[in-house]
């Protein structure tokens, strides 16, 4: 497991624009979000809704050459409780990039294509 932070994720259908998607953390609170835009191999967004705030996370892999790949989370968070809550959400950045170094094959956890 190369996140720490999630127990499970399950996505409710398709890799598409559109498609949700469940994590379920490890003290069993449950965050839904939308896959909302997507760009071969490139990168792809999803939202999730916390009370009032938005939350959009983008996950960019770029291939910076002799097989290595550079993966980047930005999240562009709105509403009251943005700041505080989109903290929580970026604390364990680090440590699930850290992981996902270490994760055998980790290279075919990085290309991503829409399903038509």
């Amino acid at each position: 497991n190369w996140n720490e932070g999630v127990t499970e994720i399950k996505l409710e259908g398709e890799f598409k624009e559109g498609t949700w998607f469940v994590m379920t953390l490890p003290e069993g609170d449950i965050v839904r979000s939308q896959i909302v835009a997507i760009k071969e191999n490139e990168s792809f967004t999803d939202r999730a809704v916390v009370a009032s705030n938005t939350f959009d996370v983008i996950h960019t892999v770029t291939d910076i050459g002799n097989n290595f790949t550079k993966v980047t989370y930005t999240v562009n968070a709105n509403g009251p409780e943005a700041k505080e809550l989109g903290l929580g959400i970026c604390s364990d950045f680090n440590d699930v990039l850290h992981s996902l170094n270490k994760c055998p094959n980790y290279r075919q956890y990085l290309s991503f294509k829409p399903i038509p």
